[in-house]
Order: C-alpha cells, then sequence, then structure tokens
C-alpha cells in the first residue's frame, strides 16, 4: 500500500503522521547516515596513519574543513534545486557521489591533488543530500511531528557512524588506510543507498496541508504571504531566528573544538578531559531526540530558552572552574553543552517550518543552515586566535556564554513576535498548536 498521508490525518492525528511516515522516516534516516556525516565523524581515523605511510602534510589528509565549508556554502542552493526537482533524484546523486568519492580515496594515488578533488566532489555532491534535502523532505510528510521526525534522523544517523568505527579502525590498522575508505565506501553503498531506493518516497503533493494551525482556516492571506521570499525576508521572526543560530553556532563551534584544551588548561586531568567526550557525544544525542520532541509537545520556544541557558552557564562554568568541579559535576556540565549542540540542529529547520510554511522552505532554511555552518567554522578559529593573543581560554570562553545567551534573547524575541503573529492571525505550520 503506498505510503501517502492525508491533509486531514495530517491535521488532526498527530499519530497518523507516524503510521504513515514511519517507512520515509528510515528512508531519511539512510540519507542523512549515508551523507558527509559519515566521512565527518570518521575522518579522524584516517589521519595519522595516512600522514604517516604518505609524508603528506595533516593539513592535505584531514579534508573534514573543506568538505563543511562546501556543505555550509552548498545548502541555499541545493534548496533552490530540490524545490523545483524535489528531493528523491539529489538524494540518490547524493550518495552516488559519495560512494564515488569514497572509493576514490582508496584506489587513486596519494597526492594533494587526490585529497583536494575528492573534499571538492564530497563538499559539492554530498550536500545534495545533507541538512537542506533531509529537513524538506520529512517537511512533507510530518507537520505536527516534524520536531520529533527531524530529531530522530539526525540523531540515529548520527549513532551510523559510531557503530562502524570499530570495523574501520579494524581495517585500517590491519589491512591499511585504503582498506578503511572500502568499508566506508561499501556501508553507504551496501546499507544507505538500497534503503534510499526502497524507502525515500515524497507523498502525493496534492495530499498535503499547506498549513495546519488553526487560523489556517480563517485566513487565506498569510499562508500566501509566505509563498514569496519578499514575505518570508520581510518578516522579523525570520531574522531574529537567523540570528539567533549565527550566535550560538559561533559559540558551538569554540566549544566543539577546544573543549579538550580548555579542560586541560583548567587542570582537569588528561583521562578526565579525554572521557569528556563521551559526555558531549551524549548530550548531542539526547539533544537531537529530546529536543526535537519537546519541540513538537510544548511553546517550542521554551526549548531553547531552557537548552541555550543551561549552555550559557556551563560554557561560564567550563571556562573558569571546570578544574574544581567533581567529575560528576563536570560530566552534567559538559553534557549541557552537547545538549544544546544537539538540539540547536534541529532549530533552524523546525522553527523555519513553524513560522513560514512549505512554500519557500528549502531555500530560507538553506540560508540558515549555511549561516550556522560560517559561523561554527568562525567560532572553531576564533577560539584559536583568542587563545593565542590572551595565552589562555578566559576571554574566550566568556564570549562563548555570552554569545549562548544573546542567542537565548533573539529566540525569546522571536516567540514573542510569533505569538503576536497568532493574534494577528497568521497560521502555525508545525509543532505545538499546528
Amino acid at each position: 500500500m503506498q505510503n501517502v498521508i492525508s491533509a486531514t490525518e495530517a491535521v488532526t492525528d498527530p499519530r497518523g503522521e507516524i503510521r504513515s511516515g514511519w517507512k520515509p522516516l528510515i528512508g531519511g534516516i539512510a540519507l542523512y547516515g549515508g551523507s558527509p556525516i559519515i566521512l565527518l565523524q570518521t575522518g579522524g581515523l584516517f589521519i595519522e596513519p595516512v600522514a604517516q605511510e604518505t609524508g603528506l602534510p595533516v593539513s592535505v589528509v584531514a579534508i573534514a574543513p573543506i568538505v563543511t565549508l562546501l556543505l555550509a556554502l552548498g545548502q541555499p542552493v541545493v534548496g533552490a534545486i530540490i524545490q523545483r526537482t524535489g528531493t528523491r533524484l539529489v538524494a540518490i546523486a547524493s550518495l552516488l557521489t559519495m560512494i564515488t568519492g569514497l572509493v576514490l580515496l582508496a584506489v587513486l594515488p596519494s597526492a594533494q591533488a587526490t585529497f583536494l578533488l575528492v573534499a571538492v566532489l564530497i563538499g559539492v555532491g554530498g550536500s545534495l543530500g545533507f541538512t537542506s534535502t533531509v529537513a524538506k523532505y520529512l517537511s512533507l510528510w510530518f507537520r505536527k511531528n516534524f520536531g520529533f521526525a527531524f530529531g530522530i534522523v539526525g540523531g540515529a544517523a548520527s549513532v551510523i557512524p559510531l557503530i562502524a568505527i570499530p570495523l574501520i579502525s579494524a581495517a585500517i590498522y590491519d589491512s591499511g588506510w585504503r582498506a578503511g575508505y572500502w568499508v566506508l565506501a561499501g556501508s553507504v553503498a551496501v546499507i544507505c543507498l538500497p534503503m534510499v531506493l526502497v524507502l525515500l518516497r515524497e507523498p502525493q503533493r496534492e495530499s498535503l496541508p499547506a498549513d495546519t494551525g488553526p487560523a489556517a482556516e480563517s485566513t487565506q492571506t498569510s499562508p500566501q504571504r509566505y509563498a514569496t521570499y519578499r514575505g518570508v525576508l520581510a518578516d522579523a521572526r525570520y531574522w531574529l531566528i537567523v540570528s539567533s543560530v549565527l550566535f550560538v553556532c559561533l559559540s558551538l563551534g569554540g566549544f566543539i573544538v577546544h573543549l579538550q584544551p580548555i579542560l586541560l588548561s583548567n587542570g582537569v586531568p588528561v583521562e578526565v578531559a579525554t572521557a569528556m567526550t563521551m559526555a558531549i557525544l551524549v548530550g548531542v544525542l539526547t539533544g537531537r531526540v529530546l529536543g526535537g520532541i519537546m519541540l513538537d509537545r510544548i511553546w517550542p520556544y521554551w526549548v531553547p530558552v531552557f537548552v541555550l541557558l543551561a549552555a550559557a552557564l556551563s560554557a561560564y562554568a567550563v571556562t573558569t572552574a571546570a578544574g574544581t568541579l567533581l567529575v560528576p559535576v563536570l560530566f552534567l556540565v559538559v553534557f549541557a553543552l552537547g545538549l544544546a549542540q544537539g538540539a540547536e540542529a534541529d532549530f533552524p529547520a523546525f522553527f523555519l517550518l513553524r513560522e513560514f510554511g512549505p512554500a519557500k522552505f528549502a531555500v530560507v532554511s538553506g540560508f540558515a543552515f549555511l549561516v550556522a555552518g560560517v559561523g561554527a567554522a568562525i567560532g572553531g578559529i576564533g577560539f584559536s586566535v583568542l587563545r593565542d593573543v590572551t595565552g589562555n581560554y578566559t576571554l574566550a570562553g566568556s564570549l562563548g556564554a555570552a554569545f549562548y545567551t544573546t542567542g537565548l534573547l533573539l529566540m525569546a524575541m522571536a516567540g514573542i513576535a510569533s505569538k503576536r503573529a497568532i493574534r494577528h492571525g497568521h497560521p502555525v505550520f508545525a509543532g505545538h498548536t499546528a
């Protein structure tokens, strides 16, 4: 039986979305799990073995920064493409590109040009199946459960590379680093691609509701307004949300890259600082899933307020007092930073779909993903520069805490503006009250 969600079911029964959309949800997990995230999360395993065998500098063999930058820059363009073509063909093309790039790493000569070529190939081609495509695809199947679906896809897909890490490590140290890339290519080709071919389907377009909020029945002008880019860009809510994403990602980017040296500089023993990577990982996965669920179940603007408040306090504590905290307390503090990182990954797509609907969602969310990626990159570089200039992480960490607070305030302002818009008859397109 064809998986189709009806407008009535989407509006009145959140459980109907899950019943009709569980197969597409698995397809989304397979797509995101086979996207460049699988290389970004496992790339560190290859750096030392490749550098030692080839003699190439780490800056050449570590292709993740180039891939990450291209993924971010490509999201608005990908959004425009899928606005016209749909998500299925673009998703398949992305996985085929991933397989090709990983195979090239396994077979081509170990030259600087090889790694640059593959980085560009995966960064450009892989962006076709990254966050903009996943978010748009899920928005076709889920409205009342969009936060849940996006969080599940992000959390589950992030676990896939972690499961593959033991296999990749064994292949690298038993048969060399090229064997590790064969394992990665095989994982995408044998697991992810067939699942996407079978399960990743768009519902019938005519069956999708344009909006699902209670105000939708009383007004026709609001949905039409957000069918244009001018209508979205003229709305303060859009810029408040995107600005919040920027400030939060500036902080996230810094703490992701520099967490361990920050802890070590505060006198935390190296074995404890290393173990804290597990705390931030658990926090990220919890934030993706639990944050997505809560976005759907309560007034969603409470979620960033609570999460970012915890992150701001934790950022200040990690920067100024990490060495004085008991290990269980430090675990909770670092967990809160991971929680913010995981939940923040859901915020751009969820809030932009909720406020402005599906008409131009792929492009406007793609721009937000671009802002997030560039902000995280600048944050990582900025922490490095401030550490070099001041000799410690005090200023960088304090600015990080301030950025979390700024992001919180901007999102709270967006929430106030959202309430005002609803009172004036604007519809809600996703999540609570949708």
